[in-house]
């Protein structure tokens, strides 16, 4: 989700910057299962066009971690997980490595907040068991909040366009990101949102160049290196972000799934 500042400031925050890019800014491309834990949420094709509109973790062979506002409003007949993709130009055609499952049942956070966005994250259950193997696997979850070395944000960014959805091809891009302090990153948006204890906030490691997530990324994890174990584990899920992503002065916010452990 993208958001601008709000009242009279919108406009000059908004005239001072590029046009929006409707993906990973910055990103480079993934290789192949660098990620296998990542799924695509897509439209359902028996509901009109088949596109790609927000990201998931997968958390067991049934179960998809997401954010809510990737699904409330939906109905679960309409969304599709795709799990094994790299580019979302295969997830159509016959490729016997994706997998395909529908959604039967979402859980949404008891306290989701759609205004603030606070508590961010749903679980989706999936009409089949998905099938192991080397380009589709569960994230792991951390055991602590504390987290070593930079980050990465992984996702395919959006293929829709102000006509509707687009035919070219989204490969899946990674970036490095760095954690803002909770403390710094509620003293920059302090008088534009507000950033409760329930998020994580980060930006690109490059102060100079503009790096984040953005449109059609929502719902993608934030991945870090656990302090306790050095495995990589799912920090946060990419929430929002201000227009335009990934610049610098504004850190891109996610759910901290440290948090939300009364959801699983």
């Amino acid at each position: 989700m993208l958001r601008s500042a709000p009242s009279s400031g919108a406009e000059t925050l908004r005239s001072t910057h590029r046009s929006l890019d409707l993906k990973i800014v910055g990103g480079v491309n993934a290789t192949d299962a660098e990620f296998p834990y990542l799924v695509s949420l897509q439209m359902n094709p028996e509901f009109g066009n088949r596109y790609h509109y927000c990201s998931g973790s997968i958390f067991n062979a049934s179960h998809i971690i997401s954010a809510a506002n990737c699904v409330e409003g939906r109905s679960v007949s309409e969304i599709q997980v795709v799990a094994g993709a790299l580019t979302l130009q295969t997830t159509g055609a016959d490729d016997p490595f994706i997998q395909r499952r529908d959604v039967v049942l979402v859980n949404i956070h008891s306290q989701f907040d759609p205004e603030t966005l606070q508590n961010n994250v749903a679980l989706l259950s999936l009409n089949e068991q998905l099938q192991f193997n080397s380009r589709i696997q569960p994230v792991v979850l951390p055991q602590q909040q504390m987290f070593v070395g930079n980050c990465t944000v992984v996702g395919w960014g959006s293929n829709l366009t102000p006509d509707g959805p687009s035919p070219e091809p989204q490969f899946l891009l990674k970036q490095n990101m760095t954690i803002v302090s909770l403390a710094d990153c509620q003293s920059i948006y302090e008088f534009i949102y507000e950033i409760a204890d329930t998020m994580i906030c980060s930006k690109g490691t490059k102060d100079e160049e503009t790096q984040g997530p953005c449109a059609g990324d929502t719902g993608s994890p934030l991945l870090c290196t656990d302090a306790s174990n050095n495995a990589t584990v799912i920090a946060g899920i990419f929430s929002w972000s201000m227009v335009p992503c990934g610049d610098s002065s504004y850190p891109s916010i996610y759910t901290n799934i440290t948090t939300m452990e009364t959801i699983f």
